[in-house]
Formats: structure tokens, sequence, C-alpha cells
């Protein structure tokens, strides 16, 4: 409970009476309730620490006494209705001996300390010094400066701790829903890519028309996304010549809590351009894309945001392999080159708080190298077991994981990251084709991605002629 004085409070120590009144107490026992003391405190003695709870002092406080020890708040609201960077009680203690009093600030923004024997002063902390993103603490402390958005700024002065005070932050400034945007968008287009690759690496036709589905299962919140493609290739002796179209689903939430869910859908064109000689093999994939997508997000104090996104992408993904053979063991030895990009906007309904994704371009180029190896193993007339494993380390050159951002009521943008991205990646593969008989096969597969977090994904299934 919150107890408020507004009035005048008089201790007389020498005449107290009754069984509250005992030690320094003096009829306040706040039994871990909150004080607000707006108006005046006149004793002897006033120890606050005896009173059991938490005393809160406002503009409108005045202690009176010969000796005042304890922890004395400041209330936030000193602070609200500006944009001041010193605050100041005048006159609020008046005390002969102030030496084991200790104030504080309700607000994780603010310092507070006693000056001039008796005058509270409040003064505002840099913004970089307790915002853990540097990009939204420089927004916000040239916002601060220029008197934008009043609101805003009250609303994060209310934050008791620095830990309280980030939060806010993260809802405010939507941190925790667009920086996974890019590392979602990219994965989708990295694993469709390698797919197409391993189809066109593996299949020795003239001709090829096949379809197959993409799942990436590397990222936190999956709830069905997925890629569906077409693909055709010709080839010409040593030279091959493709085209893919390609249509993926993005369906992803926060994870856990099913919150901040987004639905994007994206379609490619790819022309895939293929060399083989004496083993060597060279498939160069230019790509272009266009995406767009919805999502919705639980914003400042549970408020709801809608949003609409929009993409044009491109890419250039080149990859080599060389077969060898080692001992019974085929072994292709990949070298990758990629290049991805978009452009990116968007906007969310207009609201208080609502964010807009400024128009801008990303950009990924990496590096990657890796090893694939296959074996089959025969069993019985009819049984064949083909095994495959591979890994691949990837190095980041750019750092597409970044989003610019704007906020309605405030200027300029800021830059949200997913930080759980790393230059460095690498993604682990395994499976086996078990062929029982001519009507009976087993498929399996366990896969591996590693970065500032690791997932996993296994697959089993079943399949019987009738």
């Amino acid at each position: 409970v919150t107890v408020r004085n507004t009035g005048y409070i008089s201790i007389n120590g020498s005449s107290c009476t009754g069984a509250d009144c005992k030690d320094d107490n003096r009829f306040i026992k706040l039994n871990g309730a909150t004080f607000e003391q707006n108006g005046m405190m006149m004793s002897d003695v006033i120890k606050l620490d005896s009173y059991g709870g938490e005393v809160v002092a406002s503009d409108t406080s005045h202690f009176v006494a010969n000796d005042i020890s304890g922890n004395l708040t400041m209330s936030s609201k000193v602070v609200k209705d500006g944009f001041d960077d010193t605050y100041i009680v005048q006159n609020m203690i008046t005390a002969g001996n102030t030496d084991a009093l200790n104030l504080q600030s309700q607000s994780a923004l603010f310092d507070a300390t006693l000056e001039n024997n008796g005058d509270a002063v409040l003064k505002m902390k840099a913004f970089d010094e307790v915002v853990e993103n540097q990009s939204i603490a420089e927004f916000l402390k040239q916002n601060y400066a220029q008197g934008n958005n009043e609101s805003l700024f009250n609303d994060l002065k209310d934050q008791r701790t620095v830990t309280e005070l980030n939060d806010a932050i993260r809802e405010l400034s939507g941190s925790d829903v667009f920086n996974r945007f890019a590392f979602e968008d990219l994965t989708m287009m990295r694993e469709l890519n390698m797919d197409m690759n391993n189809t066109l690496f593996t299949n020795e036709k003239k001709y090829l028309e096949t379809s197959g589905s993409v799942t990436p299962w590397n990222f936190d919140g999956n709830s069905g996304s997925n890629a569906r493609y077409a693909l055709y290739n010709s080839r010409s002796g040593s030279k091959s010549f493709g085209l893919g179209v390609a249509f993926s689903d993005v369906r992803s939430n926060s994870g856990k809590d099913s919150k901040n869910s987004r639905y994007d859908q994206t379609f490619q064109v790819s022309a895939p351009l293929g060399y083989r000689k004496n083993g060597f093999r060279f498939i160069t994939s230019p790509r272009l894309g266009y995406a767009y997508g919805t999502y919705d997000r639980d914003g400042y104090q549970g408020r709801n945001y809608d949003g609409k996104v929009e993409k044009r992408m491109f890419g250039l993904m080149n990859e080599v392999r060389y077969p060898i053979r080692v001992g019974k063991w085929s072994m292709a030895p990949s070298a990758e080159f990629n290049m991805l990009g978009y452009n990116v906007k968007g906007h969310e309904d207009a609201q208080k708080y609502a964010l807009n994704i400024k128009s801008q371009n990303n950009y990924s180029v990496e590096s990657g190298f890796g090893l694939y190896a296959n074996r089959e193993f025969k069993h019985g007339k009819k049984g064949l077991l083909k095994f495959n494993v591979g890994m691949a380390i990837y190095h980041e050159f750019a750092d597409p994981y970044s989003i610019e951002l704007q906020m309605r009521g405030m200027d300029g943008t800021y830059k949200v990251r997913d930080e759980r991205r790393k230059d460095n990646r690498a993604v682990i593969r395994t499976g086996f084709d078990y062929k029982w008989s001519d009507d009976i096969m087993f498929t399996g597969s366990f896969a591996s991605y590693l970065d500032g977090t690791t997932h996993n994904n296994a697959n089993l299934d079943f399949k019987h002629k009738f």
C-alpha cells in the first residue's frame, strides 16, 4: 500500500504514548508500505529506516529535525514534465545533522544528492551510460535536447532500475521484433540456394524438372515457414543453363511466448549457370525477388501495433566443388562467395509511439568453405544405405543484421541489431537413405546451425510403395 501525506506532521517525542509509540518510530509504522511525504514533517530526530518501509519525497516535501538519517527516495514526479538536465527542490531538508542521510532517486535516469545544506538536487545521467543500445542512446539524447515527445520521456523517467529502463526501451523501440527480420530473410534465401545447388551438383540428367521444400529450422519461433521451388536445367557440353522460380513463406514469432509474429511472402527468380570439366563443378546463380509481409508486435505497456513491410531482393550466389575419391568415400571440397541484399521499407498504423522502417539497403557479403562426403553400403540383394555428411564454415564481411527505424513524434533514426549473430557461422548436415526393398525406404537427417546461438533439427521418414 501507499500512505500519502500532503499536510503537516509534527511528532513530539516527549509526550508519545501508546503501543505503536516506541523507539523512534513515533506513530509511523509502515510495515513494508510506501510513505509519500508531500507535506511537512517535524521532529527532534527523524530516523527514516525505522519506519519499516520506503519514504518518498516530492517537490513539496519539507523535513525539519535536529538529526535526520536513513534512506530518502526522491519521487520520479520531480523530474517529469520538462527537458531539464537538473531539477532542484530547494530547502527540502532543515536539519542540524544530515551525515547519515542517504538521498536516492526513484528514476533510473537521475542521480540524487543533497547540496547547500538542504537542497535536493537531481542530475540526469548520460543516456549512453544507462541505455544498452548506443544508437538508441544517441537518438534519445538528441530528441531530449530538442524537447520532442515529452510523454515518452516521462514514461522513461518512471523506470526505477536500469533493467526496467532497458526493458521499456526495447518495447518502445521494437528491438525484440525488428532485429530478427534480416536473419530470417537471409536464412530463407541461403537455405533455398543450398538446396537448389545440391540438386544441380548431384543430378547428371541433361534436362531436369524438380520441386522441393526448404524449412528454415535454424531460427526461433518458426511456425510453418517453408519454400517451394521449380527448377529447369539444360546442359550443353560442359555448360548448363537453368531457370528457377521459388515461393517462400516466413512465419515466425518471438518463441515460447508466441508474441510479436510476422508473416512474409517472397517470390524469387534465379538463373543458375553451371560449368563442369575434369570433375570441376561451378555454379553461379543471379537472383531477383520481391517480398511483402505483415507483422504485429506488443509495444510499450501492452499496446499492440500492426505493420507492413515491403522488400526488393537481389543476390549473386557462387559455389565451386571438386569431387574426389578417398577410399570408398566420395569427397567434395567446396568454396562459396555469396552476395545478397535487399531494399526494405515499412510502416505501422498511426498511434502513439508507432514505428516506421526507413527505406534502406541491407547487404550480406560472405565467403564459405565446406567439405561434403558420402558413401554407399549394400545390404543383402536389394538393401542399399546411402550416408552423407557435410560441414561448411562461413565468414560475414558486411553487417546485414541491423535495421534503421523511425518513431512517431521523434526526429532522426536509430538502429537495432540482432546481437546474437556473429561474423562466423557453421552449418553441419548429416543424413541417410536406406532402401530395404523395392517397396520400403527409410530416410533421415540431422543438422546443426552454430552461431551466437545453436539450433538443431532432425527428421526421420518412412516410405512404402503400394
